[in-house]
C-alpha cells in the first residue's frame, strides 16, 4: 500500500506527491504533450449572401437617402438599411466568426456564440464512430457535417466544415493512434518509496 507523505509539510513536494500517488498508474495518452493540429470554421460560402446583401443595401441606401427632401425620410431610409445590414450581414458574420472547431492530438473543442461562449469538447479516446453527411451543396464545395458518435446516445457535430474528407481522414488517424495511445503504458514510473522519500527529504 503507498505511504502518504506528512500532511504537516503543507509543501509543494507534498501536493505534486499526492497527485502522483492518486493519479498513476497514466496511460501514455496523459504523457503526450497536446498540439493543436487545426482551427476550422463553417464554410466561408455562408458569407456570400450577407455579401451581396451589404453590396446591394449600402448604395441604395446613400442614394435613396439623399433623394428625399424631409430629413425624417431620410433618416427613415438610413434606419432602415443599418437594420437590415444588422440582420442579414452583421449578425450572420458573428455567428459565423462565433463558432470554431478546434482539432489537437488529444480532444475535439467546439466553441459557440460571441456575447455568451458556450464549449464544448471531448477526448478522442470516447470517439466511437465518425460519419460525415453531405447534401449536393456541400459536395459541390467539398464540405460537410461531421457526427461524432461519443458513448451509446451522445452525438457531437462539426456543422459545414470545409475539406471534410480530409478532416475525417485526420479524425480517422488521430483515434487510431488515440487507442493505441491508451492501451500502452509509461515504461517507467517513480514508485511509492522514491515518492515518500522525496517528501520527507
Amino acid at each position: 500500500m503507498a505511504s502518504v507523505p506528512n500532511a504537516d509539510t503543507g509543501s509543494a513536494e507534498y501536493r505534486a506527491a499526492n497527485l502522483e500517488a492518486a493519479l498513476k498508474p497514466a496511460t501514455a495518452a496523459h504523457v503526450r504533450p497536446e498540439i493543436v493540429l487545426a482551427r476550422l470554421r463553417r464554410h466561408g460560402r455562408r458569407l456570400f449572401l450577407p455579401a451581396i446583401v451589404l453590396l446591394v443595401v449600402a448604395p441604395l441606401a446613400g442614394f435613396y437617402g439623399s433623394w428625399f427632401r424631409e430629413q425624417w425620410q431620410q433618416l427613415s431610409v438610413l434606419g432602415g438599411a443599418a437594420l437590415v445590414i444588422l440582420l442579414l450581414c452583421l449578425l450572420p458574420y458573428l455567428a459565423w466568426l462565433g463558432t470554431t472547431f478546434t482539432i489537437t492530438t488529444k480532444r475535439i473543442i467546439i466553441r459557440h456564440g460571441v456575447i455568451v461562449r458556450s464549449r464544448s469538447e471531448v477526448s478522442l479516446g470516447r470517439i466511437r464512430e465518425v460519419q460525415l453527411r453531405s447534401n449536393a451543396i456541400q459536395r459541390l464545395y467539398r464540405s460537410g457535417t461531421i457526427h461524432l458518435a461519443v458513448g451509446s446516445d451522445s452525438v457531437l457535430k462539426l456543422n459545414d466544415v470545409p475539406q471534410a474528407e480530409l478532416v475525417v481522414s485526420m479524425l480517422h488517424e488521430l483515434i487510431e493512434r488515440s487507442y493505441a495511445a491508451e492501451t500502452t503504458l509509461p515504461t517507467a514510473y517513480p514508485s511509492d518509496n522514491h515518492v515518500s522519500s522525496t517528501v520527507n527529504n
